[in-house]
């Protein structure tokens, strides 16, 4: 046996730290379930422009890659418009009126209407807006009052905000925001949306455009997956820029989601899986059922 000394003690710390982080990645949670974040990084990295994603696990782990860069918001901000909207203190407890449900909140949602979501950032003004972001702790989420879509922000602050989603949104209109984030419209079902593990259901909303003066393209989604069977909820955010097609974005969407979901739909299944899982305080399960 070789004497013990600094170096030799120093290199087998080093060596104890990797072999425990690798350890780490590869064994499953408790929950009997881990994103494939490897997978999905090395996906991120190998797609042309630039991608980033996080996501957030059933016990509330936080999981990302390049989660803190902040990106142009597109129409990914609607859903916090529309959490804004039905946060006013004239809107929260009373019903909704008929132009508001099928002409502002939720063409803005289903068919993401730039023209609703104009009036209703117009009508709500700075401070109900960043009233919201400041409590659902949005960090990298700056606000451009007179541009929306120009606003900036990350995909951790996405994953974060699906997840609080239904804690942000006023009980009397939580099934109704709910339900416009579970219907989309078929023809912008693309991305996340593709890859829904079966048994689970899916609230997202995606946002996309033209990025610079040279054309080149974003495309984002974030997303809040909710088991059918025990409520087990998984938030994820996929954001990229530098596009030079329309489906290479999509495609980056899809594939980075396709690796992190991977087992996914056996936790689902598990009885009673997420039974304590909590956030905000409230139980996730039964605050995510419309």
């Amino acid at each position: 046996m070789l004497p013990a000394n600094p170096t030799r003690r120093a290199i087998g710390a080093i060596l104890a730290s990797v072999a425990a982080c690798l350890l780490l990645i590869a064994a499953p949670s408790a929950w009997g379930w881990r994103p494939n974040t490897i997978a999905a990084r090395q996906f991120a990295s190998s797609r042309p422009g630039s991608a980033s994603f996080t996501i957030t696990t059933p016990a509330g782990k936080t999981l990302a890659y390049h989660g803190g860069k902040r990106r142009f918001t597109a129409s990914l901000i609607k859903p916090l418009l529309l959490v804004a909207y039905l946060r006013q203190p004239e809107v929260r407890d009373r019903p909704l009126t008929g132009y508001e449900r099928k002409r502002l909140l939720g063409p803005m949602i289903r068919r993401s209407s730039n023209q609703a979501a104009t009036e209703v950032n117009e009508a709500l003004g700075s401070k109900r807006i960043e009233t919201v972001i400041a409590e659902a702790r949005l960090r990298d989420f700056s606000y451009d009052r007179a541009h929306w879509g120009l606003s900036r922000t990350s995909s951790d602050d996405q994953a974060r905000f699906f997840r609080e989603f239904a804690e942000l949104t006023p009980t009397r209109h939580r099934s109704y925001a709910l339900n416009l984030l579970a219907a989309i419209k078929p023809t912008q079902r693309w991305g996340i949306a593709e890859v829904v593990p079966q048994g689970w259901r899916i609230y997202f909303k995606g946002g996309w455009g033209v990025h610079d003066s040279d054309g080149a393209l974003i495309d984002h989604q974030a997303a809040l997956l909710v088991s059918n069977q025990n409520g087990c909820t998984v938030s994820l955010a996929v954001m990229s820029d530098g596009n030079r097609l329309r489906r290479t974005g999509k495609q980056t969407e899809r594939g980075i989601a396709k690796r992190l979901f991977a087992g996914l739909q056996r936790l689902g299944r598990r009885p009673g899986a997420c039974r304590d899982t909590t956030a905000g305080g409230s139980a996730v399960g039964p605050a995510l059922r419309p």
